[in-house]
């Protein structure tokens, strides 16, 4: 899922950009390349603040499900004007959070009712149990995931005679577009990055010696 942040001159800055003296521009610049590094720092720490990962396991490149945050620039002759950061990625399983128990426990021959609880933390203070449909299972890529049963799962007999219940789905957190695009993220991260770039305009302007609005 992909999702894009912006980070535009000021209005009237860019109105004006043909006219600006060559060491405005490269302020303009500079400040806005400022401004991306800053915002493919703050999209983790936001994410790790609200959501219950570590941010090294946010960052594993590893894992099948990651996303990838990577800086995007438009240009007016040899200047950047407009920056952004574009940030990719699929839903992340829940394994990848807080869950415990992190390893498969035993359950062959416990019945359903008395096997170990699973308890899953995405968000931050937001514990669930999942008794009794939830269980840890590794697959056979050697995969391990936190599981659900539908409760009303139906059943079919293997060719051994075995029953089989089907409707096992895995459980997943929302991946990082949709976490930074939600009420929760969205509105810190757009306040940082208008904040962040402002103090960076206008440090390179005034270091260039000018004075914005003058």
């Amino acid at each position: 899922m992909p999702f894009s942040l912006t980070v535009k001159g000021i209005p009237e800055i860019n109105r004006k950009f043909e006219k600006m003296p060559d060491a405005l521009k490269q302020a303009l610049e500079n400040a806005i390349k400022k401004t991306t590094a800053f915002t493919k720092e703050e999209i983790p720490r936001l994410v790790t603040q609200r959501y219950d990962i570590t941010e090294a396991s946010l960052m594993d490149q590893t894992h099948r499900a990651k996303f990838t945050m990577r800086a995007k620039y438009v240009r007016k002759g040899q200047y950047v004007v407009d920056g952004g950061v574009q940030v990719t990625g699929t839903r992340m399983p829940a394994m990848r959070f807080t869950v415990s128990p992190r390893n498969v426990p035993k359950q062959k021959g416990i019945p359903v009712h008395a096997r170990q609880v699973v308890v899953v933390s995405v968000v931050r203070g937001h514990a669930e149990s999942g008794k009794p449909n939830t269980f840890i299972a590794r697959m056979k890529s050697g995969h391990i995931g936190v599981f659900h049963r539908k409760k009303d799962a139906t059943h079919r007999i293997r060719p051994d005679g075995q029953r089989t219940q089907l409707n096992i789905t895995e459980g997943h957190a929302p991946s990082v577009p949709e976490m930074i695009q939600g009420k929760h993220i969205g509105p810190k991260l757009d306040k940082a990055i208008r904040r962040f770039y402002k103090k960076a305009f206008l440090e390179e302007t005034q270091g260039r010696g000018w004075r914005y609005g003058k």
